[in-house]
């Protein structure tokens, strides 16, 4: 049947928002997540809850999201799609104020297969390699 949804919109992250977005990081396994340093963040409130957050932040070449998480739920999933058009917009905006065409987007994890799957559904492509190392913490 769906969600019944009164009020929707995307504002910028609040100091207290704080707990908000670590309930939603602990909800998809980020249990010791912090906030990556330089990124201005965004949240999406439906109803007067905050259901999504991303951080991002502006580089030479466009919009680098650096997290982008909804809560467990359908009003999440609805959250992250609002804050993608925001981020969308904003780039927009951006490059209209550089006179150029920017990038948006950001890392996502091999093994995040449906994140990835969605990101393709909506107009993305891979644009890099990032190759990682697991380092040890016994190497020292």
């Amino acid at each position: 049947m769906g969600i019944v949804v009164r009020e929707a919109t995307v504002r910028a992250l609040l100091p207290n928002d704080v707990e908000a977005v670590y309930r939603i990081a602990a909800q998809n396994g980020l249990l010791r997540w912090e906030w990556p340093k330089g990124s201005h963040g965004a949240v999406a409130v439906i109803d007067g809850e905050i259901v999504a957050f991303c951080a991002a932040r502006e580089i030479l070449t466009g919009l680098v999201v650096d997290e982008f998480w909804p809560e467990r739920s359908e009003r999440g999933i609805r959250g992250l799609l609002m804050l993608g058009k925001w981020a969308e917009q904003l780039t927009a905006r951006l490059g209209a104020e550089r006179g150029e065409d920017l990038n948006c987007g950001g890392i996502v994890a091999n093994n995040l297969t449906q994140h990835a799957a969605a990101l393709i559904k909506h107009g993305y492509e891979p644009k890099a390699v990032v190759y990682a190392k697991v380092i040890s913490r016994e190497a020292l």
